[in-house]
């Protein structure tokens, strides 16, 4: 029995629609895409999953929150007319917060990559960092969408000094990625989760997924001439990198250093008839 070609309409439109915007914001469509992938094959589809949906809800409620009373990244508003084919939830386009986890995703596995040894809590707080960083890179572009193919799409309702962002924005992007991150640390500790597979350490696919996104920011910046936020992204950068590279120097040589104080902390709080005993 055939179904009824009225009720294949709006399914068609929308599969249509859905289409469309893939293609419009494909860019987005890149990074999430690699982001699946190379989480996917790192995680597995379930922490991959989780990841993907905690992400997306938590930054959907930071936006919607931020559009409204100017917490956590300050005030902004949503050009609405720029946005008739893009899907909006709670005011917010659906692209934009899906950007959230792919670029968490890719902060969070350079200061793994970076800080292998380092415990969880101190990976989050770099993963955080890394990610704030390279919204520094990303949003004064974004702001300018006007001069490319994003559209001018949102605005600060209080401009701030980086280029027209206010200060409050990157504290947003602080705090958002650390709670995706340290949330998603403590749902893989469930048991469900635990039971399978390993995680697999990041390697350098994972760097590059964070210079892709860096440096597609950077070379926005070029296209449109906007040659002074060229150079400030690139010099970000280059301190992100630098920065976390010293830090794991850091943690390294206080790892090696914290060896032989225990030991020999353990050595001199030994009884002393005990180590000679065996010379009786």
């Amino acid at each position: 029995m055939e179904s009824d070609p009225a009720a294949r309409l709006p399914r068609s439109l929308a599969a249509g629609r859905l289409v469309s915007w893939m293609v419009d914001r494909w860019y987005v469509t890149l990074f999430l895409v690699t982001f699946l992938v190379l989480a996917g094959r790192r995680w597995g589809s379930a922490r991959t999953l989780l990841w993907l949906a905690s992400g997306y809800l938590i930054a959907l409620g930071s936006e919607a929150l931020s559009i409204r009373v100017g917490i956590p990244y300050g005030l902004y508003a949503y050009h609405y007319d720029q946005l008739t084919t893009d899907p909006l939830l709670f005011g917010v386009p659906v692209w934009d917060s899906l950007s959230y986890p792919f670029m968490i995703y890719a902060g969070f596995s350079l200061a793994e990559h970076r800080l292998a040894t380092a415990r969880s809590w101190g990976v989050a707080l770099a993963g955080a960092c890394a990610t704030m960083f390279l919204d520094v890179i990303v949003d004064p572009v974004s702001h300018r969408g006007n001069e490319w193919f994003l559209g001018q799409i949102y605005d600060y309702v209080h401009p701030g000094p980086y280029f027209g962002i206010p200060l409050s924005n990157f504290a947003g992007w602080f705090l958002v990625p650390w709670v995706v991150i340290i949330t998603n640390q403590r749902l893989w500790r469930l048991p469900v989760l635990c039971r399978r597979r390993p995680q697999a350490p990041p390697h350098g696919c994972d760097v590059l997924f964070y210079l892709g996104i860096a440096g597609f920011g950077i070379g926005i910046a070029c296209a449109i001439q906007a040659w002074t936020l060229a150079l400030a992204s690139t010099s970000i950068l280059a301190a992100t990198l630098f920065g976390l590279q010293h830090a794991a120097r850091w943690h390294t040589t206080r790892r090696h250093d914290a060896v032989p104080t225990r030991s020999w902390r353990a050595h001199r709080g030994r009884p002393a008839g005990r180590s000679s005993s065996r010379h009786v």
